[in-house]
């Protein structure tokens, strides 16, 4: 094979590999936009959940109080 014969299989692969690539792109993309209302209901879901075991376990320390230190 010259130096042709192998710069157009080079090129022929390098299409395919894009080709396939993308593909899995397009997908990917289809499936986040079809979940997308999920996974903001997730999201959100989330963070209110982090806020109430923060505020939660805050309000267990004030009413608990700190243990006196021991000098």
């Amino acid at each position: 094979m010259n130096q042709w014969v192998r710069l157009g299989l080079a090129v022929l692969i390098v299409v395919l590999l894009l080709s396939v690539g993308l593909r899995i792109l397009s997908v990917a993309i289809a499936l986040v936009r079809f979940f997308f209302p999920l996974l903001v209901l997730v999201g959100a879901g989330l963070i209110l959940y982090g806020l109430i075991r923060h505020f939660r376990a805050r309000a267990l320390r004030s009413r608990n109080g700190y243990p006196p230190l021991e000098d």
